[in-house]
Order: C-alpha cells, then structure tokens, then sequence
C-alpha cells in the first residue's frame, strides 16, 4: 500500500506545473481544505473550456490538506494539493494528453484509524499493534564470587608427599602440588567465576612457638574479581618455596574470607573453598602457647555455620588427611581430635556434606574441580525480556531444552525471574557448566 502511495505522488512531482490542473475556488469550490490526501478525483475538461465536471471523493478522516487556487472566470476541472507548502497555477493550465482527459489513481488511506483498506480490499493491523522482533543471542551464566581459603602453614611447605603415585619418582611438598592445582582450577574457570584468595597464616607469620605463628591478614591477599588467575598466582608463594612458616589459624583465614564476600553483592552466588593439610589452632582465645597450638580451635565450625546460614557455603579439600586421633603432646597439632572426623564436621557445618581428602596431586585437582564446578551457577540473564516468552528456544551443546515448570521437573530450563532470567536444571546444566555458554532464540507466535 505504502509502495503504491509512494508511486503515486513521485509520478505527481514529475509533473511539470503546466500539466497540473487546479481547482478554482472561485468557481464554487469549496473553501479551506475540500481537497484531501488519498482521495479519489476523476478529472474531464470540454475543448470549449465553457463547462468543466469536478468529482470529489474522500475519506473524512483523511488527513486535512490546503489549496490556494487563483482563477479567471471559466470552469476548469484542477486539483492542487499541498502537505507543507501552497502551490498556485493560473486558470489556462490545461491537460497534456490528446484527449483531454487526466486519469488518476485510487487509493483510501487512514491516518487515525486502527486499520488500513489495501487496494484488494484486505484489513491490515496497524500501529496499535506491537511488532514481534525475532532475537538470537549468546549467552554466559551469572558468575559466582569465590574465596580460596589456602593453608599456608609450615607442614605445606616442610611435609613432601608422592605428588603422582609413583614411588621411583622425587617427593614434592604439598605446596607445591598445591600450587599447581590453583595455577590449573583458575586458569580454567578464569572466565566463568570471580576468584579471590585468602592465606592462612599470612606471609609475615614467623617460624616461633608463639603468637606471630598465627599472623593472619584481616583483608584478603586477593580481593574477589574477573579474570583473576594471574594476580592470584603472583601473589601466593611460588611452587618452589620451602622456607614459609607458621601454624593453622584456619578460621582466622575463614573469617576474612567471609567477611569479604559479605561485602560484595548480595545478587550473586558466593561460596568458600578452605584447602587444608590438618585441623585448625590458633585459637585466639588461647590462654597460652600450648593452648595455641596443642588445642583444636573448635571456632572453625562456628563460622562455617554462620556463613552457610547467610548464603555462603563452605567446601573442604584436605591433603593427606590422617584418619586417626592424634595425641603427640607438644608438637604443633592439635592433640585428643581426629582430623577426618573435625573436617568432616566443618564441612557439614559449612553445607556441604563431607570434606574432600586427597592423597596424590591427580586426586587435588579432580577434587578442586568438582567443587569449582559445583559452584558454577545455571542462571543466566536474559539480554532482552521476550516478546513471546512460550516461544523462546533455549540450546546448549547444540541441543534444544525443554522448558519446564521447575528443577523438579527434571532437565531443561524455567524462567526463575520471569521474565528477564532463566535457570538451567539437571542435564541441561550439566551441559551448561560444560558449554559455558547458551544460544537463546526469541520467537514469534507463528499464527
């Protein structure tokens, strides 16, 4: 219809003035605006110039068009038109054609209507209808913010154990091996969650039997953010270190994790990941030295507790974890406790069933990595609120999901915002944690 229009007024413009005819408002015309946009004319002038025959359709909802018209005396059949300026000929301005007879084209138009007559007399929707536009978009899961609560203790850094299981290759110390399991879990996951980390006794602990064994940092060695894995590492002590000293203030270390995390946004998933050769001291409640060091700090559990009941779960990872009460007088661990037992007991607190205990390198990383994983979200924000949300189509590892009422449903995805985010469940997050991303079309409702 628009096209036709368009033609319509281009062939008029064409025209040059002396093939117009213009109406004669002093011929009985009528007066401020009878000519309207769209409508019908059928011209016809006698050779005689004597008599002259006007014909006039309209749409009275049309839109309201001007004519200035100057003429002589004679009737002459015109039609002057003018949107934003007046056009004005004189009265002998006749038709170009043999006959005499100008032809013009129909077409009825609407401007404050709700529909639109095309030339085949078909009803068309016009602007109260919204249009549907068709949306394809790739998109990323909410990251979470994660802390790494890392055991910088003296026996990570003195203790050596068989990294790989092989008994004729060199021992390394667990720092080591722990290192190099960091290097791998944030490098990997640099792009689908916030890492920090936080050291336990800090670097400036001192190799005493006393207090400053128990330096901890009130504020983390690296603040949660993006793309962290490079500032983590040069941060913490090199895979090589061997001379780094202190006890396990373990919830000293916890605590200013926690507190960071808290100060973050409340929006996003948060969680802890403590790695820890042994059971924790350096209580600072202690009365005294042995206190300090031969008693268990049974604190661990309590904070643990308090930040899982606001939101921030606590995941455990031990290295070379004895299972057995250790009662060795003064010697730095803590003794009457069980490692496995307390660390198990930290990790319920914490909401996370039971602690991870590891016993070779190969074993750290795949424990490291299934909880990694396990923090990794399947939420994720819609770049545009859908049109039609029963029509949005949601692929991940190229296959289609289902969308579902809720996770107990089963695999797919439901809209755990509506309608702004969606929320992945069983293999279809599986997938998700896997792809790291999803392909989200925006249909339209195809009827």
């Amino acid at each position: 219809m628009m096209m036709k229009r368009l033609s319509t007024l281009l062939t008029a413009l064409a025209l040059t003035p002396s093939a117009l005819l213009v109406a004669c408002g002093d011929s009985g015309g009528e007066e401020g605006g009878g000519d309207e946009i769209g409508a019908t004319e059928s011209e016809s002038e006698s050779s005689t110039g004597d008599a002259g025959t006007d014909t006039e359709t309209g749409s009275e909802d049309a839109t309201t068009t001007e004519t200035d018209s100057s003429t002589d005396a004679d009737t002459e059949t015109s039609t002057d038109t003018e949107t934003e300026t007046d056009t004005e000929t004189s009265m002998d301005t006749e038709t170009s054609t043999d006959t005499g007879t100008d032809t013009t084209e129909e077409s009825t138009d609407t401007t404050e209507g709700e529909t639109e007559t095309t030339d085949e007399g078909m009803m068309e929707s016009s602007e109260d209808e919204m249009p549907c536009v068709e949306l394809s978009a790739t998109l990323e899961p909410v990251p979470p913010n994660v802390m790494m609560v890392l055991d910088k203790s003296g026996s990570m850094f003195t203790n050596t154990w068989d990294h790989d299981n092989n008994g004729g290759t060199p021992q390394i110390t667990r720092w080591n091996s722990l290192y190099d399991v960091v290097d791998n879990i944030t490098t990997t996951f640099d792009d689908s969650i916030n890492f920090g980390a936080n050291l336990f006794p800090s670097t400036l602990a001192q190799n005493i039997y006393g207090p400053q064994a128990c330096t901890t940092s009130n504020f983390p060695e690296v603040t949660v953010g993006e793309n962290n894995s490079a500032q983590i590492l040069a941060t913490i002590p090199g895979p090589g270190v061997t001379a780094s000293y202190g006890g396990t203030p373990a919830t000293l270390g916890v605590t200013t994790a926690y507190n960071h995390l808290t100060s973050l946004d409340p929006e996003l998933p948060r969680a802890m990941i403590l790695v820890t050769d042994g059971a924790a001291n350096c209580d600072q409640n202690a009365a005294n030295n042995f206190q300090l060091f031969d008693v268990y700090d049974d604190g661990l559990p309590v904070i643990v507790g308090t930040a899982a009941a606001n939101g921030v779960p606590t995941y455990v990872v031990g290295i070379d974890i004895i299972n057995q009460t250790i009662n060795d007088g003064i010697g730095g661990d803590p003794n009457g406790i069980n490692p496995t037992v307390v660390l198990n007991e930290v990790a319920a607190a914490g909401g996370t069933g039971s602690f991870f205990n590891t016993e070779d390198q190969a074993e750290l990383e795949a424990a490291l990595t299934d909880v990694v994983a396990s923090v990794q979200t399947c939420t994720i924000p819609l770049s545009e609120e859908p049109f039609f949300p029963e029509f949005t189509e949601v692929i991940v590892g190229g296959q289609s999901w289902d969308m579902i009422n809720d996770c107990g449903d089963g695999d797919g995805w439901f809209y755990s915002d509506p309608y702004t985010t969606i929320e992945l469940c069983g293999a279809a997050c599986d997938a998700l944690k896997q792809a790291g991303e999803a392909d989200i079309d925006y249909y339209c409702n195809p009827g």
